[in-house]
């Protein structure tokens, strides 16, 4: 599908062969399969590819990939709106956020000259005292596993690298002029840095592999397009807390509940945006088209600019699959002819490999690390599905090959009576120097799981785990246990047990919260078990920091192997 936008006109190129079709077609080479009809979230009862053209041109069609992911299919109210749609109250706002600090401006002049240097950086971050301690302050933390001490400005950006100086500047700075006051907004705040964060390592991995783009305006690109949810999130509290209340009907997308509740969507609100803070011209028109790039652009714009932005497109849905359960992201799918410009296959699941992985995975620990919340932050990035949530998902077909497996021999094992049992109670911290294998039993309430999770990393430490193997345990555990609080009673046990032998991490949870009888009633068979933890587990399985993940037959144990 294709949409030239004029002055006065939107024109619409639908495929020869009807949306229908087109629709078949498209999920049948991104996902290997045909739709499962749309998201179990939607309040239709009409399957996608049952609908008529018409419909589903009219619906904004969703459909359900493997994994329990929504595909959001192009629609043409997507295409952006102007200021001149701005509501008056946006518009006001607008006018009364100040401008970006001159250190933002500065050093993304600079980190963009080809001639520049670790020192030339490093000379205007210095300009910051503030700034320069962060850099100082992230390059000695123990996320980047150091074992000496960076003293000054210019060794910290040469061993950070540039993207990751140009982040940490942007994310700082953005805090002071778009600040959250409201403590659910700044949560979905934290949300938005990891996921943008994620485009952004994505993307230049992309670029670099691709060639012909420039890597940096590509990678800041994915550190800024989604700026106008933050610019709702933070000045705009109503709107945000309406659109929050609104995105549980899942047949209307994100864009069209924005421009319904602001007269802009938020990409075309970020555009605006970035035209008063005066970046350049290229920046600020990828921005407003970055779901919509083949409407935006013509063949006679410049091709490096095309690309970079249907990178960043790409990389935006990539960072999504890995980031499954974050609040209203839905994967736009992405036409035939994007990934033809790009001498790309046309799968986003088949690029999620190697360097992409490791690149988002790097983003998202990266992130979590840093946030100023670092108690919630994590707990965003697994949460086991309810009951409902569960059941409505199983009610689709399942595609593809199992990716969790039940294996009651690996979870006996993980929790072997040879275990070194702690059990988590008062004060007293445990002695576990020397232990390779523990097993540490917690009460199901908020202050006994935050003593377990400082046990469990404490142990990390004893065992000296390499620090990929050490930042994919601990983000899993720090993200997973609060979770299991809503799963179980204040009067049942959480087991965590966690081993590391040769060079092999087996990490296990088993608790009466997980199982299939609690979640879906006692009919559910085993296979439904395994078919819900994949959906739970699904930001793992699409990273790949575990080689195996395993349950038990009623789902109540999950068994986690890094070799």
């Amino acid at each position: 599908m294709s949409m030239v936008e004029s002055t006065n006109a939107v024109t619409i190129d639908t495929p020869p062969t009807g949306f229908g079709a087109w629709l078949r077609s498209l999920f049948s080479r991104l996902f290997g399969g045909t739709p499962a009809g749309p998201s179990a979230h939607a309040n239709s009862a009409t399957p996608a590819h049952d609908m008529s053209d018409d419909e589903a041109v009219a619906s904004g069609a969703f459909v359900l990939a493997d994994g329990g992911y929504r595909i959001r299919v192009p629609h043409p109210s997507d295409v952006g709106h102007s200021v001149g749609d701005l509501l008056p109250s946006v518009r006001e706002g607008l006018n009364l956020l100040p401008p970006l600090p001159t250190v933002v401006i500065e050093l993304l002049r600079e980190i963009q000259d080809s001639k520049s240097t670790a020192a030339s950086v490093a000379e205007v971050a210095s300009s910051d005292p503030s700034l320069a301690a962060s850099l100082l302050r992230t390059a000695n933390g123990a996320a980047m596993g150091l074992s000496r001490t960076i003293t000054s400005v210019s060794e910290a950006v040469s061993y950070l690298g540039f993207g990751t100086v140009k982040a940490m500047v942007i994310r700082l700075r953005l805090d002071e002029v778009l600040a959250c006051k409201d403590e659910q907004a700044a949560r979905d705040a934290d949300d938005l840095w990891a996921h943008s964060l994620a485009v952004s390592y994505a993307a230049e991995y992309l670029a670099k592999k691709l060639g012909g783009v420039d890597p940096g305006f590509v990678s800041t690109l994915g550190l800024l397009h989604d700026v106008g949810k933050l610019a709702i999130l933070a000045h705009l509290p109503n709107a945000a807390a309406k659109l929050r209340a609104e995105s549980s009907d899942g047949n209307v997308s994100r864009l069209a509940m924005e421009a319904k509740v602001l007269g802009i969507d938020h990409a075309g609100l970020g555009a605006n945006l970035s035209a008063k803070w005066k970046l350049p011209a290229d920046l600020v028109q990828a921005i407003r088209s970055h779901h919509t790039p083949s409407s935006a652009f013509h063949a006679t714009d410049p091709l490096p600019l095309r690309k970079a932005v249907h990178i960043v497109q790409i990389a935006n849905q990539l960072a999504k699959y890995c980031y499954s359960h974050a609040d209203q992201m839905d994967i736009d799918a992405v036409p035939d002819e994007v990934f033809a410009l790009l001498g790309m296959e046309p799968s986003l699941p088949k690029l999620l490999s190697g360097g992409v992985r490791d690149a988002i995975g790097k983003a998202i620990i990266f992130a979590t690390t840093n946030s100023r919340r670092a108690a919630s932050a994590p707990r965003r990035f697994m949460r086991p599905l309810a009951k409902d949530a569960a059941a409505a998902l199983l009610a689709t077909p399942a595609s593809g090959e199992a990716r969790v497996v039940v294996d009651e021999e690996l979870v006996a094992s993980a929790f072997s009576a040879e275990s070194r049992e702690v059990r988590i109670q008062g004060d007293s911290g445990p002695k576990l120097a020397g232990v390779a294998h523990a097993r540490f039993v917690t009460p199901a309430n908020p202050a006994s799981i935050e003593k377990c999770i400082t046990a469990v990393l404490s142990h990390q430490e004893e065992l000296g785990m390499p620090l990929d193997a050490r930042s994919a345990a601990s983000l899993t555990i720090r993200s997973l246990l609060p979770n299991l609080l809503a799963l179980n009673s204040k009067e049942e046990s959480i087991e965590l047990s966690q081993k590391f032998e040769g060079g092999r991490l087996t990490l296990a949870l088993r608790t009466p919260g997980l199982s299939i009888e609690r979640r879906l009633g006692a009919a559910a068979a085993s296979d439904a078990a395994r078919r819900v933890a994949e959906l739970d587990m699904a930001n793992l399985l699409n990273l790949g920091w575990f080689q195996k993940i395993a349950i038990n037959k009623d789902g109540s144990a999950i068994v986690f192997v890094r070799s």
